[in-house]
């Protein structure tokens, strides 16, 4: 199974969506424009850029990781619960759980590519948006 897929995800309380794959860069709103430069992120904006990607690139490697290994079901939640929460952890673990069952695994790894795309740490709970092109054609079944 190869091809590009988008995925929704919660990491730590900050709810990450991925929004599609765009050609256009975006970056996080509320950094102070300078002319002729980009817009510098205050450092609060940044350590949260910083730690939200960070949350997602662990999901990405438990999800490779549970995929190329699979496991037990209990032993996927606890795993993967880490870093989603419903609905993505029920996807995700029925995913491994077939391979599981039918002694299967995914070879190679998948190439994914975070990008911040919004940011709200006013928000109650803070939540920010990843657009993440994720190619599945190097992760074989």
């Amino acid at each position: 199974m190869g091809g590009s897929a988008v995925r929704t995800t919660t990491v730590a309380a900050l709810v990450v969506l991925l929004a599609a794959c765009s050609a256009e860069p975006s970056m996080p709103s509320g950094g102070v424009p300078h002319a002729g430069l980009p817009p510098v992120p205050d450092p609060a904006e940044a350590a949260a850029t910083r730690e939200v990607l960070a949350a997602y690139r662990g999901f990405r490697e438990a999800e490779v990781s549970l995929n190329a290994r699979p496991v037990a079901p209990d032993v996927a939640t606890a795993t993967l619960s880490r870093h989603v929460v419903e609905p993505l952890l029920s996807r995700l673990n029925w995913n491994i759980y077939n391979l599981y069952v039918n002694d299967l695994a995914r070879g190679g790894r998948s190439t994914s590519e975070p990008e911040l795309v919004d940011l709200r740490l006013d928000a109650r709970p803070p939540w920010a948006t990843i657009r993440d092109c994720l190619d599945t054609t190097g992760w074989p079944v």
